[in-house]
């Protein structure tokens, strides 16, 4: 039952969360005991409200969920290795868990109810518009990233917003080409993707990504180009493996299933972290 849990408020999909401290490692405030404290809470907070997200979606499609040949093993309302009702309690649970520590937080508030806001809006109307719902998934990581400014009180860098705001897209993007391609929930059926167009909008947000990456490096620190050669690596391993395999559904698990692509982003990490640190 416990993996059930883990796997239900999926926190191998924190990982999502470390934009969150882009802010700090990019203006080099890592030495300030206090935003490192900040940033943290701000990261458990955040990643707990994604987790009350998460369980949110699976009880809505968990019907769905169970006519999709990989969710209906791996998602534990589609396997039913959990019930509906405990999904319920633990979703009520996380969410006073969140009120409480954003009573103790007050100045994390703002950024979790619009997060909150626009993804309980997605997930019961505008899931079912095409393009805005990848649209409202990006400006999550958006969230992340200014709530990560916010919290040590520094400034975002446009082209790293732009950055962050195309790479979710990017990412996005593929994952409803595959979805289109298996065909296998009622919800893509009903969303009538153009396949074509997503690859278009993937291949598109992938090349401004790089240019915007390249404009903040120019501004920031010119030795960090080093790591833009492993970055056009990851970018286009990451779109030819994810048709060529057929995995792109499963972001997180393509990457730390691809060796190619891990190797170059733990690369592109530890560079980073030491050009700023």
């Amino acid at each position: 039952m416990f993996r059930s849990v883990i796997q239900l408020i999926r926190v191998k999909d924190w990982i999502k969360n470390i934009v969150i401290f882009f802010p700090i490692i990019f203006s080099s405030n890592f030495y300030s005991l206090e935003n490192i404290i900040n940033v943290l809470v701000a990261f458990f907070i955040f990643s707990l409200t994604t987790s009350s997200v998460y369980i949110l979606n699976d009880i809505l499609d968990y019907k769905d969920d169970k006519l999709h040949k990989l969710k209906r093993n791996i998602k534990p309302l589609a396997s039913e290795s959990l019930s509906l009702n405990f999904s319920l309690i633990l979703f009520f649970l996380f969410i006073i868990v969140i009120t409480i520590l954003l009573i103790l937080f007050p100045e994390l508030i703002y950024f979790i109810l619009i997060y909150l806001v626009i993804n309980v809006s997605y997930s019961f109307f505008l899931k079912k518009v095409k393009y805005l719902e990848m649209f409202l998934i990006s400006i999550g990581y958006l969230i992340r990233l200014f709530l990560g400014s916010y919290i040590i009180e520094v400034e975002t860098s446009l082209s790293l917003a732009i950055s962050v705001f195309c790479l979710a897209m990017f990412v996005i993007s593929i994952k409803r080409s595959l979805e289109v391609l298996n065909q296998e929930t009622l919800r893509i059926k009903k969303l009538n993707y153009s396949i074509a167009i997503l690859k278009l909008v993937s291949k598109i947000n992938g090349a401004i990504f790089i240019l915007c990456v390249f404009i903040f490096i120019l501004f920031s620190n010119n030795i960090l180009i080093i790591i833009l050669p492993f970055l056009i690596l990851v970018v286009y391993e990451y779109y030819k493996v994810s048709f060529s395999k057929n995995i792109g559904e499963f972001p997180i698990d393509l990457i730390f299933n691809e060796k190619k692509i891990l190797f170059s982003s733990l690369i592109i990490i530890c560079v980073t972290v030491f050009i700023y640190i």
